[in-house]
């Protein structure tokens, strides 16, 4: 059997998306498509049987449906090998077509209705697209119709006829019409079977503005879009210029802004130091949006606000654990020595608290510089989780001036008890705890 050059290869996957309403209505009501596997399966038991002209229809639909890499490769290596097989072979003329028989005469009978005439299949029906075109010269049509042939007709005669007649529509064309295959962003090579190159790389990502040189008008302009790097990028700006910038931050916030850019302009207040803004940051502590009420924390935090402590207090039962963290730390750099129980009571409880909360509440306590700290600190050293053993040690040390009693939280338990009995001997010295 003679299959198609390697041009009509290519050509045949390349076009498979241009497929007319009416086919596409027939697949739909095919049965259950074969998956990946199952096609992949037919493909090489088709190659290994020596069956090419089952093997050439699988592999060509294996480089359609399959995503893998090494499927693609596999069927264009195969497809190519029974190319060079049926390459040497002499081309074989198309079957004559069958002559219509002639009308047999019959007596016209009152009695008999005329027999309806059947629909034509719709394999007969492309089969006679297909020769329509041909007679009439329409080489594209021909050319698709034939393709669709080839792999909706497991007919030895079809398949026969589709070949020759695309390797004579080839000779004809001499360069087929450009294609392109659906999801790829250079048109499909044309007429030669080559191996496929490597997957196109990811465009790289466009590397963001340089704020620089915006004005202060435009970056508010930013923040009340709310858009995401922008409105980073625009604290940033902001941020560089100083507290220069404040008058317009406030004038800003008496209007309503989106949730990015109230975040962006609780940082702000906080970097910039504007003690002012404490009214502001403290009814954000209430704002519907986690992070807005997180970073009000931080920012009061920072400005160490007097009256805070209360609101921020209340924020250690925040639903968010995020929310959460950031009310531990602030609490601790505000220096407010009454948050000393509230954080120790959130340190050591490991079932209601994550190791990310527990280890922020050891990082307040380590701010708060207080003696009434250092035992829960030490207690916390016994911590299952690593982040909260290390946010203790550095606690201590800040409240020792730098004391570590040879404790690494990284080092077995053995080891790291006998560190931590050591801390409770010194604590036990020093008369408090």
């Amino acid at each position: 059997m003679k299959l198609c050059c390697p041009m009509v290869l290519v050509v045949a996957v390349v076009c498979l998306p241009s497929l007319a309403p009416r086919e596409l209505a027939l697949a739909a009501e095919a049965p259950r498509a074969e998956s990946v596997e199952e096609l992949r399966a037919r493909a090489r038991a088709a190659y290994k049987a020596g069956d090419w002209a089952e093997a050439l229809i699988a592999y060509e639909k294996l480089i359609w449906e399959s995503q893998d890499e090494e499927d693609r490769r596999e069927a264009v290596a195969r497809l190519k090998e029974i190319d060079e097989r049926h390459r040497s072979a002499p081309p074989k003329p198309a079957p004559p077509l069958p002559e219509a028989a002639p009308p047999v005469p019959q007596e016209p009978s009152k009695a008999q209705p005329p027999a309806p005439v059947e629909p034509a299949s719709p394999l007969e029906d492309l089969r006679a697209r297909a020769r329509a075109a041909y007679s009439a010269g329409d080489w594209p049509g021909a050319f698709d119709a034939y393709q669709r042939l080839i792999l909706d007709s497991g007919e030895d005669a079809d398949l026969k006829e589709a070949a020759t007649r695309l390797k004579e529509i080839d000779r004809k064309l001499k360069t087929p019409p450009s294609r392109t295959v659906p999801g790829t962003p250079e048109p499909a090579q044309p007429v030669r079977i080559q191996p496929l190159p490597p997957a196109p790389a990811r465009p790289p990502e466009p590397s963001p503005r340089d704020p620089g040189g915006w004005s202060v008008s435009e970056c508010l302009a930013i923040f009340r879009s709310g858009v995401e790097p922008d409105c980073s990028l625009a604290r940033e700006a902001l941020c560089r210029r100083g507290p220069s910038v404040l008058p317009a931050l406030r004038e800003a916030d008496r209007g309503r802004l989106p949730t990015a850019g109230r975040i962006h302009l609780a940082s702000l207040y906080g970097a910039l130091g504007d003690s002012s803004s404490s009214e502001r940051l403290i009814q954000w502590l209430a704002d519907p949006s986690p992070e807005v009420r997180a970073e009000a924390c931080r920012a009061l935090g920072r400005l160490k606000s007097p009256g805070a402590s209360e609101k921020i207090l209340d924020l250690l039962k925040d639903g968010t654990t995020r929310v959460r963290e950031a009310a531990a730390v602030a609490l601790g750099r505000m220096g407010d020595a009454a948050s000393v129980a509230d954080l120790a009571a959130a340190l050591a409880d490991p079932k209601g608290q994550p190791g990310l909360v527990r280890a922020a509440a050891a990082e307040g306590l380590g701010w708060l510089n207080v003696p009434q700290s250092r035992g829960p600190l030490v207690m916390a050293l016994r911590d299952a989780d690593s982040r909260v053993r290390r946010a203790a040690l550095d606690g201590l040390r800040r409240l020792t001036g730098g004391v570590h009693r040879c404790y690494d939280p990284d080092a077995p338990e053995r080891d790291r008890e006998a560190a931590v009995r050591s801390w409770e001997e010194w604590i036990a010295e020093q008369g408090a705890g």
